[in-house]
């Protein structure tokens, strides 16, 4: 069987990578299902019995939560509160209960090489990491990122912001990028991915690039100054791409060139932490031009007036709204 934290904890390796992934996906399972607001005193107890039926259980699930925490997910838990000396019989649980996430944290654990998970965030600001094989990653302002290496593959995952990856050559290796919208696989190239929960979007520098949806079987490949956008409960948009233009957020720089105002709006409250949104379509259709420093978006935002028909109004909880100026009158 591949290494596994289970054996740097001092346990005796499981018989088998199947055995590996079940208990992984039943530690999971526990850690969301101990979160839930009706989880019952019954099955609480029937935790602590699972914990009692091997030392590897507790091991597995402390390892899930504290990759969780690390996430900034939850707040610490203390574990040996929950165990009780009762041991009912293990109650059937749900799978479905387990989501995306879930599952794909619990997916790490079957064949992770020891001490090879990384965390990494953008708080505000670029932050340029190197990974520890050798690949290089550039983070785009509120951006956090893991990173684990597998004998047989490199995996990230990409909870929410934007990253640039320029990923060191290796095919017996692939390089994933895992968000809940999807991923995206590479053995060697240089592209981007924005993750939000409205959007997904990948684009091409260089090389040649798998994207995956979730729930989908089709394929997508991509090739150099291509992008692929992912929106909610629509089929993808593939198109060519300003490359230049796209990345030199890497530069500290925000380039408008043909984008409209409903694209352009969301990307700057993200910049600023606020919602910034469109009241009607003529203003969305709207299609500022230019260069300017991402330090600067929010004087841009209240000088958009001076360069469109529209009025840009500060609401009572923070949140930023762009009218026509038709609609405004």
């Amino acid at each position: 069987m591949p290494p596994s934290y289970i054996t740097a904890y001092g346990f005796p390796p499981l018989t088998s990578s199947a055995e590996q992934k079940r208990l992984s996906e039943e530690a999971a399972a526990w850690h969301l299902r101990l979160q839930a607001e009706d989880c019952s005193v019954a099955e609480r107890e029937a935790f602590a019995a699972w914990c009692a039926e091997d030392p590897r259980h507790l091991a597995e699930y402390q390892a899930m939560e504290a990759l969780w925490r690390l996430a900034g997910d939850l707040p610490p838990t203390d574990v040996k509160k929950r165990t009780r000396q009762r041991r009912p019989a293990l109650m059937s649980l749900g799978w479905a209960a387990v989501t995306c996430c879930g599952l794909w944290m619990a997916g790490w654990y079957g064949g992770l090489l020891p001490s090879s998970v990384r965390y990494y965030s953008a708080t505000a600001g670029l932050q340029r990491i190197d990974l520890p094989d050798g690949s290089q990653v550039s983070l785009n302002t509120h951006t956090a990122l893991f990173y684990g290496q597998f004998i047989d593959r490199r995996d990230v995952y990409l909870p929410a912001g934007e990253a640039f990856f320029e990923v060191q050559h290796d095919k017996f290796h692939p390089f994933t990028v895992n968000t809940q919208r999807g991923e995206i696989r590479v053995t060697g190239t240089r592209f981007d991915v924005w993750n939000t929960p409205d959007d997904l979007i990948v684009t091409v520098a260089d090389g040649r690039v798998r994207v995956t949806p979730k729930g989908q079987a089709q394929v997508i490949e991509l090739t150099a100054s291509m992008q692929a956008r992912y929106l909610a409960k629509q089929r993808p948009e593939i198109r060519q791409a300003n490359v230049q233009a796209l990345l030199a957020w890497r530069q500290g720089q925000l380039v408008l060139n043909g984008q409209s105002l409903g694209e352009v709006l969301p990307l700057i409250g993200r910049y600023l932490q606020r919602e910034v949104s469109v009241a009607d379509a003529q203003a969305a259709a709207m299609r500022p031009g230019g260069i300017y420093d991402v330090a600067s978006l929010e004087r841009l935002l209240f000088q958009l007036p001076k360069i469109l028909p529209v009025e840009v109004t500060t609401q009572a909880d923070g949140s930023v709204l762009v009218a026509s100026r038709a609609r405004a009158l």
